[in-house]
């Protein structure tokens, strides 16, 4: 499959519902702080519907932070998409299946320690929650077990 990668206005950008294995209104405040503080870290996957609309296979919930993030008059920047050009909706929908069933989320404990060396090297507990869309005290609880 031919892909590239393109850059896009938040508004050229619509949600991958038909291909998307995680349907539904998930809260997203958590990549809004981050989304917010960094950047956004990976690009999103899409492909071409119409004229000149990208539906998002992969990364819809970056997509939601985004298009909120842009509301708010806090992102101007384009979008990095990596286009997959002709994708069909059985290989979309396995893209966006594959991409949540292969992450591998952070072990507990290396998480818990990862806080610990945020703040060792500088960073207040109010900027970490800030910057990961927790709460002061899930900081605070997460560093404790982390030691």
């Amino acid at each position: 499959m031919s892909q590239d990668l393109n850059e896009y206005r938040p508004d050229q950008l619509i949600p991958g519902t038909a291909v998307n294995c995680r349907p539904g209104e998930e809260d997203v405040s958590d990549l809004v702080a981050s989304i917010a503080a960094h950047g956004l870290l990976q690009p999103l996957v899409g492909r071409l519907v119409g004229d000149e609309a990208v539906e998002i296979i992969d990364g819809n919930r970056r997509l939601k932070a985004i298009h909120q993030l842009a509301h708010e008059g806090r992102w101007d920047a384009l979008v990095p998409v990596m286009l997959r050009l002709d994708e069909p909706d059985a290989d979309a929908f396995e893209i966006s299946l594959a991409a949540n069933v292969l992450r591998k989320p952070l072990h507990p404990v290396a998480e818990y320690e990862a806080f610990v060396q945020l703040a060792e090297r500088g960073k207040t507990n109010e900027e970490i929650a800030a910057h990961f869309g927790i709460t002061l005290r899930q900081v605070e609880q997460r560093q404790a077990l982390g030691r």
